[in-house]
């Protein structure tokens, strides 16, 4: 229980310590020399690079018809790929018709009259 009390105590002599420091410096309004310097450029670089989104955004809205039925040709292009199975038998079948062939040729060459 004293540990609490002892602990209460040090936090009680804290704040009385950072009530006695002077408060911090508002920031000035302008003319340099202040806490604030060099804020004006980084605002306006911030602010140009916002209006910089905003356009883009909106050309989006103005060409989203276009942008839109781009993305749906492409789906419909998508579908129409071949699947992994599809190119997966296709394989199989040109390695298993390749391996007949070269196992069987002494009858492929009879049976053409090579």
């Amino acid at each position: 229980m004293s540990a609490i009390v002892h602990d209460l105590a040090a936090i009680r002599d804290r704040i009385a310590e950072l009530q006695k420091e002077p408060l911090p410096r508002a920031l000035k309004g302008g003319g340099g020399n202040g806490t604030s310097d060099g804020m004006e450029a980084r605002v306006a670089k911030i602010e140009a690079f916002l209006e910089t989104i905003r356009s883009e955004v909106a050309a989006l809205r103005t060409d989203g018809r276009d942008v839109r039925d781009r993305l749906i040709r492409l789906e419909e292009r998508v579908a129409h790929l071949p699947s992994k199975g599809f190119i997966f038998t296709t394989a199989i079948a040109i390695v298993g018709g390749l391996t007949a062939i070269i196992v069987l040729q002494e009858k492929v060459r009879h049976w053409f009259g090579l």
